[in-house]
């Protein structure tokens, strides 16, 4: 197959959160694995700009529609992937008169009308690839996936994640939740690149009687993961890592528009849905956790059908795809 010049559009941020650039580079790393040359553009964030730096790849910084268009004019681009929620028309009108064939991933936007191609596992929409064969996890999640997992008779572990910037500030509330939890019982709370939530966190501690574990802007979540015996997590990226790794999951959405990708999970027999972080209360919290503790039953099942729906091989799906969709595309003309 052709050696292709592809483009990738993302952001990252607290208000973004970081799903987006870690799928991105994700799937980047698949690309640049079968031999195609990978350039980002992306936003001004340092964490970002560190993440992409880090893993060797170029990248430049534009976020006004005039940035975009000097930076992209002119160059030969033969597949544009734009991997952020909502891109506005305009910005997506740029990418798709300067590329060969656009595509959408997780973008419910008017761009992705106007995409040759579009992924949308996270926010399905019509006319798109929506099945959790196509998520875009990290190939350290492939690997691990055919990991033997044991679901013990207690929980020893448990883990609390709500992504890269847990925007609204619900691990306070999460963690406060569980100030019960026996002290035998190991909590680990991880605390992304982009919190903004440090006081709250620091005053819900103090009034706590059992240790928290805190960790601290972490790369590699799998092993962590992969420890616990429970985990309460987003709706996002990280909940169809915890079903490839087989984690049983209670699941307090990060935003509303998490719900719907979170109960279609749970519909399938992974995880605990109890909604969005702010309609949510520490009881509820609570509840749900001493239930699933409660049922080795349960827990086996919920592990067992987690690995099942996601196996970890959705980036190398999504690259396939591209590519010979690209080169039907080409051969028409």
């Amino acid at each position: 197959m052709k050696i292709l010049n592809i483009l990738l559009k993302t952001k990252g941020g607290h208000k973004e959160g970081m799903g987006d650039i870690t799928s991105s580079l994700a799937l980047a790393e698949e690309f640049r694995r079968k031999g195609h040359e990978i350039t980002f553009i992306i936003n001004k964030n340092d964490r970002v700009i560190d993440l992409i730096r880090k893993d060797g790849f170029y990248y430049s910084i534009c976020e006004l529609l005039d940035e975009i268009t000097q930076c992209i004019e002119g160059r030969q681009i033969d597949v544009s992937v734009l991997l952020q929620l909502n891109t506005p028309e305009e910005e997506a009108l740029i990418f798709k008169n300067n590329s060969g064939m656009l595509v959408t991933i997780d973008d419910t936007g008017p761009s992705a009308k106007m995409a040759d191609m579009r992924f949308n596992v996270l926010y399905p929409i019509k006319d798109s690839y929506t099945g959790f064969e196509y998520v875009t996890l990290s190939s350290v999640f492939q690997k691990k996936h055919t990991n033997n997992r044991v679901i013990k008779e207690t929980v020893d572990n448990i883990l609390i994640l709500q992504g890269g910037s847990d925007t609204y500030g619900f691990i306070p509330k999460i963690v406060k939740a569980l100030f019960n939890i026996p002290e035998n019982i190991s909590v680990n709370a991880i605390i992304g690149p982009n919190f903004a939530h440090e006081r709250e966190l620091d005053q819900v501690l103090q009034k706590a009687a059992r240790k928290f574990n805190i960790i601290r802007d972490i790369n590699d979540l799998s092993d962590l993961m992969l420890m616990a015996d429970v985990a309460i997590t987003a709706g996002g990226i990280s909940l169809f890592e915890l079903a490839c790794l087989g984690v049983p999951a209670i699941v307090i959405c990060g935003e509303r528009f998490e719900e719907e990708t979170a109960q279609r999970l749970q519909e399938e027999g992974f995880g605990i849905i109890l909604g969005f972080g702010r309609d949510v209360n520490e009881k509820a919290i609570y509840g749900a956790l001493k239930r699933l503790m409660a049922s080795f039953d349960l827990r086996t099942a919920m592990s067992k059908r987690g690995k099942t729906l996601v196996d970890g091989r959705g980036i190398e799906r999504i690259s396939e795809r591209i590519s010979r969709a690209f080169n039907s595309l080409n051969n028409k003309m």
